[in-house]
């Protein structure tokens, strides 16, 4: 008797699970894919139905037929937007989101829309839309956030080794030099701010290739946590102005990554730069911390990659390695199907952990994101209230 109960339990779960259906729309203006044919194979046996925009792997490699062998459903945009659950990496465009099945739930990488049309569409049609980014697990940290901060610190200095190598006289893009140096020649030197996952994934990589490695942070048990990882390599400091300042001049390549509070690197401090120094911005803020400076969208399909300027910002770094990015996010959607596919629906806020529910940022035809209601002079109201009177 003891060994038939756990039998019938998994049964009724997978006879109600299986008329969910979760669509992979095709990125319009990104690079970067959330889903994997082996994540499709895994989130099919949990009885779900899989569909996935024709051509919508090109970027990260993945033919059609490794999706559909893996038993997702190959169709068109429409009816990827149609299903219970839609995950995109893109900000919701009004058309797009007039076509997302009503109540349902939407999940994308920041809590952002195109428009006030788009905005408009999804509170109409009552959509749960959760930033991934946002996303807590039980002991607070950013699944979402933290791979992908981690794939750009990563990113960035493998991304800055190749350029250095490179001679481009044209677009002075490059040096003919190796970021780590040889004997009798000293290295290349790279700054980071931040000491959270990001920065110390970037110095782990910098110092593996040989370069030398400034990290600065007003957070000294970051610090100190970073130079431990690193085995006491890294050269660790506050945010000194003067300080900083002086290491910027020297610098060949600076990587910004978040800090518990935003800064801003000013003009006076880059004045001082190296001529084609080499920065790239893995931060989670809306602009750059260089504000003055010209920014390069990596993961932008409609923007090239190189301007003929001296100094250049780079963002989105992920999408410089889009198929380990989607492995990543694969692996992180997958641990955060259960929490979402509730018996109870996976539009009902009394389901959701309080680590999802402070990710959403549409529910109920409310907007509950503070910074997003400020943006689109909407009314904000907090999850939380949302929850108790639903």
């Amino acid at each position: 008797m003891t060994q038939l109960t756990p039998q019938e339990q998994a049964q009724a779960t997978a006879s109600r699970q299986r008329h969910l259906t979760l669509g992979i729309p095709a990125p319009v203006r990104d690079r970067r894919l959330p889903l994997t044919p082996e994540a499709a194979a895994i989130i099919s046996e949990y009885g779900i139905e899989v569909r996935i925009q024709q051509g919508a792997g090109v970027f990260v490699n993945y033919p059609d037929n490794r999706y559909a062998a893996a038993g997702a459903r190959l169709t068109d945009r429409t009816e990827t937007l149609d299903c219970d659950i839609v995950v995109s990496v893109e900000a919701p465009s009004a058309e797009d989101a007039a076509h997302l099945r009503r109540g349902a739930t939407l999940l994308t990488l920041e809590p952002q829309v195109d428009n006030a049309a788009a905005l408009k569409a999804l509170l109409e049609r009552r959509i749960c839309a959760i930033s991934m980014r946002q996303i807590r697990d039980s002991e607070a940290r950013h699944p979402f956030s933290d791979i992908l901060g981690e794939i750009a610190g990563r990113a960035a200095v493998t991304m800055a080794a190749t350029r250095l190598a490179e001679v481009d006289a044209d677009t002075t893009v490059g040096k003919g030099i190796l970021i780590g140096g040889i004997a009798g020649i000293v290295p290349c030197e790279a700054v980071i701010i931040g000491s959270g996952i990001a920065a110390r994934a970037a110095a782990s990589t910098a110092l593996g290739l040989g370069a030398t490695v400034r990290l600065f942070d007003d957070d000294t048990y970051g610090l100190r946590a970073a130079m431990d990882a690193a085995g006491g390599r890294l050269i660790c400091s506050a945010m000194q102005p003067h300080v900083l300042q002086n290491a910027i001049a020297m610098a060949d390549v600076i990587i910004l990554t978040p800090t518990a509070m935003p800064y801003i690197i000013s003009a006076a401090s880059m004045s001082a730069a190296k001529r084609g120094v080499l920065v790239y911005d893995i931060t989670d803020y809306d602009m750059c911390p260089l504000a003055t400076m010209d920014t390069v969208d990596l993961a932008d399909t409609e923007r090239p990659h190189t301007r003929p300027h001296d100094t250049i910002c780079f963002r989105n770094l992920s999408a410089v390695v889009p198929r380990t990015t989607a492995m990543a996010l694969s692996n992180a959607l997958i641990s955060l199907l259960p929490d979402l596919v509730d018996t109870r629906g996976v539009n009902s806020i009394a389901s959701l952990r309080n680590g999802i529910q402070r990710a959403v940022y549409t529910c109920m035809g409310h907007v509950t994101n503070a910074d997003l209601a400020h943006s689109m002079s909407r009314q904000y109201i907090d999850i939380a209230l949302l929850g108790r009177l639903s």
